[in-house]
């Protein structure tokens, strides 16, 4: 199994969240173990987290066979179309889980979807501007 580890300092942590044991963490972590926890495929996995001196470290899945969707479209420079439809299925499936969770991720990007390279099988990562959903008008912009 290999790991991806994000570290997220503390100075730049605007959100912060409980977890139900107390603890306070960056809102990040909090939102992507609800959206983990539900047994959906497509989206990273949070193994573990840690408190550093400076800063919370992440420890999240990372297919062996992964690229990100930026990499893989300056690689090849274009998919054909019956892929693109088939990742683009998957990106709405994984902001429709994420809404049923009450997350909105903010931050949408080739960047922040991994694609196992050998099946075609896509997750949403980064969550560091996602923010809980509200039945309110957003005024921030984020990511």
């Amino acid at each position: 199994l290999q790991v991806a580890i994000k570290r997220v300092s503390w100075a730049g942590v605007s959100q912060w969240g409980t977890l139900p044991d107390g603890t306070c963490v960056p809102l990040e972590v909090l939102l992507l173990l609800r959206v983990s926890s539900a047994g959906f495929g497509g989206i990273v996995q949070l193994l573990d987290g840690f408190e550093l001196p400076d800063s919370f470290a992440l420890v999240m899945e990372h297919p062996e066979r992964s690229r990100d969707l930026r990499d893989l479209l300056r690689e090849r420079q274009f998919l054909p179309e019956d892929v693109a439809w088939g990742l683009f299925r998957q990106v709405l499936e994984a902001v429709r889980h994420c809404s049923s969770c009450g997350v909105l991720h903010h931050d949408i990007e080739s960047e922040n979807i991994t694609v196992d390279v050998a099946s075609g099988a896509e997750k949403l990562t980064d969550f560091g501007c996602a923010t809980l959903s509200k039945d309110t008008m957003y005024t921030t912009w984020a990511g």
